[in-house]
């Protein structure tokens, strides 16, 4: 979206939606940043804070998980529901007979997006976890 889309191929609908979405994209790299900066900003202290990072990783991670279940159960409503939630406007809600937007990217798709990227988190978080505790049993237990 740094250029111009081809308005030949993309509808109206289909442009204002990618840019929406590119919008959106921005503000969570922002706020990923931001939290970054600011772990970095704390690693001094998480010695002090460790078991804290454990029980919110645990924590988080079982949530992360409960969702997961929740959502492959029906993940056609909260998909409509995370559209409803995120943009302002109806742009998102295409016609999947004549949007090319949608051809190329149907529904399957996000789906499939959605359980890797909450995988891979659970995964990081369960990493991060194994991590901390053989980090505070090294260090903590002597």
């Amino acid at each position: 979206l740094n250029g111009t889309l081809d308005e030949a191929f993309f509808s109206k609908e289909d442009i204002f939606h990618l840019k929406d979405v590119k919008t959106i994209l921005q503000i969570f790299n922002f706020i990923t940043f931001v939290i970054v900066i600011i772990l970095i900003n704390i690693r001094d202290t998480w010695k002090n804070y460790l078991k804290h990072f454990i029980k919110y990783s645990t924590a988080y991670l079982i949530l992360v998980i409960f969702f997961i279940i929740i959502v492959s159960f029906n993940f056609d409503h909260f998909f409509i529901l995370g559209h409803e939630l995120t943009f302002t406007n109806d742009f998102w809600l295409l016609d999947p007979k004549t949007s090319n937007l949608i051809l190329l990217f149907p529904q399957q798709i996000f789906e499939n997006i959605f359980l890797l990227i909450f995988i891979c988190n659970s995964l990081l978080h369960l990493s991060f976890i194994i991590l901390c505790k053989r980090y505070e049993k090294r260090h903590y237990t002597k």
